[in-house]
């Protein structure tokens, strides 16, 4: 299981993408991952075994939406902010396991995130922004909202169905 913690501050200053190597049992920094020339909050994640599947290209995704220029969708949006950036880092360690397929991460203008997974019959977005976080479900034709606050106890019950199949995509 994934453990996060989030702290303030620090200027990450490293460029590109790289893959890291860890031991077995690790804390690493963000920057680890990925670098920016901005200030973002620091990220520590833990795991007590091998890095899961779903980090690197999730992680990825969101620091792409870091480095967005204002008026990326030429209606005046803006690049994810540093406090849904660590939101939806701190959210995906509560709730993703090792076979947890990768969402889809998507912009929201208001410099917020969506996060979406879209298997068979269920929908599940999960909307990270300073004036809206929701979970939205819409299973098999029923469709549920709760606040991001009670996302845990909405999600158990389908989060089986997010797993990894045997077409996997990363």
């Amino acid at each position: 299981m994934t453990a996060i913690t989030v702290e303030a501050g620090g200027l990450l200053s490293s460029k590109g993408l790289r893959t890291p190597i860890y031991p077995e049992t690790s804390t690493f920094s963000l920057r680890e991952l990925v670098g920016w020339l901005r200030p973002i909050p620091q990220v520590r994640v833990s795991w007590s075994w091998e890095e899961p599947a779903w980090a690197h290209p999730v992680f990825s995704a969101l620091a792409d939406l870091l480095e967005l220029r204002p008026n990326w969708d030429s209606y005046g949006g803006l690049p994810l902010t540093n406090e849904n950036f660590a939101s939806a880092i701190g959210f995906l360690a509560r709730i993703m396991d090792d076979d947890t397929e990768p969402p889809w991460v998507v912009p929201l203008p208001s410099g917020g995130v969506q996060l979406e997974w879209h298997r068979e019959d269920l929908d599940v977005e999960v909307v990270i922004d300073r004036d809206r976080s929701v979970v939205l479900i819409e299973d098999r034709g029923e469709e549920l909202e709760a606040p991001l606050g009670r996302a845990l106890s909405v999600l158990l019950p389908v989060l089986p169905r997010l797993a990894r199949g045997p077409e996997g995509r990363v």
